[in-house]
């Protein structure tokens, strides 16, 4: 990823595990009280911290999610922070994980949309690969704009009540509500970065979609 992604599309921050003197920069990522007790069964640490998140996970359902916040820090998130910088790849997914900045990501979106060249004309992805991300390889989903939260290709806007020039876009979604667009005919992307967990709280995914394209003129 570093050789033939980051390096060459000047990503300098973008990484499965970064230097520990970027730790100050990095956004906490918080989690939603209906998963906190499974984040709690499969975090490493402490039993103690462990029952902590299954406290806060049950005061999040009964008394609201304000409450809790109230009871940490702003900005303080429940993860652990030690999977960015930790070398020995203890909590290393390869699937999965990668840290970056929102410029990085725009950078990578402007790649999507310029023919897989980057900003100095180096051809970062082949046609072949745009061509394959764009192009639908699963049975088509239930027109529901809650399947948009999937990763796929819209086929058929008007289906999913989309507006026509929304055809062809593709789309993924992160883990902590982190989401982008590509849509290569109208040389036209965008990402929506928030750190939230579960992506499924809210269908920010959806309205991501439905509004830029419904802001084309």
């Amino acid at each position: 990823m570093e050789k033939h992604i980051f390096s060459p599309a000047s990503m300098d921050s973008m990484g499965f595990v970064l230097d520990k003197s970027l730790s100050k920069q990095c956004v906490s990522t918080d989690y939603h009280p209906w998963i906190l007790p499974a984040v709690a069964d499969g975090l490493p640490g402490s039993r103690w911290r462990r029952l902590r998140l299954r406290v806060m996970g049950m005061l999040g359902l009964l008394c609201g999610r304000k409450v809790v916040d109230h009871l940490k820090p702003a900005g303080s998130g429940v993860i652990l922070p030690l999977k960015i910088w930790d070398r020995s790849l203890k909590f290393f997914h390869p699937d999965a994980g990668i840290v970056g900045t929102g410029a990085d990501f725009v950078e990578w979106l402007k790649i999507m949309t310029n023919n897989g060249k980057g900003n100095d004309a180096r051809q970062i992805f082949s046609q072949f690969v745009l061509d394959a991300l764009a192009t639908p390889t699963t049975p088509e989903l239930q027109a529901q704009l809650s399947d948009l939260r999937r990763a796929c290709v819209i086929v058929e806007p008007d289906k999913a009540g989309l507006p026509t020039r929304a055809k062809g876009a593709w789309h993924w979604m992160g883990f902590a509500s982190t989401y982008f667009f590509v849509n290569p005919r109208e040389e036209l992307a965008a990402c929506f970065l928030t750190q939230l967990v579960s992506h499924r709280t809210y269908p920010i995914l959806d309205e991501l979609v439905q509004g830029v394209h419904e802001s084309l003129t």
